[in-house]
């Protein structure tokens, strides 16, 4: 995942890598935007009081995302507000959404167990996002952070994944 190129900073890159890096975060404002309503809405409608807390503590994490993307966005010379345009990271966000919809079906269909598994789903789409966007030739620090919000989806997976294996 790592590439030759993180370690150019924005003043080094060309303006056409800048187009790509800019882009590839904004797909991950929208993942990470998406994200953080899943989360509260799974909050908001399971029953059991720690799944909501832990719900609602990823969807603060996630909005926290979003606002450390928009700046990204920003210092790279990038509308932070615009949304994304095209590209495979874009079909993960409209993915991503549509999961995030489930829930919303899954909370009058199948309960609890419904709430976990599109939260999970949810999750398998905001880390392949992640690691497509890894791929690109990311400033030292944007990929840091990036690779830091990726891991924490990795650990949030793994959370939730153990509380459906539980309720299952």
């Amino acid at each position: 995942m790592d590439n030759q190129l993180q370690g150019n900073s924005t003043s080094q890159m060309s303006s056409e890598q800048n187009d790509s890096v800019r882009m590839a975060i904004k797909n991950l404002v929208d993942i990470a935007h998406t994200g953080h309503e899943g989360y509260n809405t799974a909050a908001d409608n399971v029953k059991n009081p720690e799944y909501a807390a832990l719900f609602r503590g990823f969807a603060q994490q996630r909005q926290t995302f979003e606002h450390e993307l928009k700046q990204c966005v920003a210092r790279l010379g990038g509308d932070p507000e615009a949304k994304s345009a095209g590209g495979m990271l874009e079909s993960a966000a409209g993915a991503l959404h549509r999961g995030w919809i489930n829930i919303k079906s899954a909370i009058t269909g199948g309960g609890e167990s419904a709430i976990l598994d599109e939260c999970e789903r949810g999750d398998e789409i905001a880390i392949q996002a992640y690691q497509s966007a890894l791929e690109q030739p990311f400033p030292q620090d944007v990929a840091q952070m990036l690779r830091q919000q990726y891991q924490s989806i990795q650990e949030a997976y793994t959370r939730v994944k153990g509380l459906a294996r539980v309720e299952a």
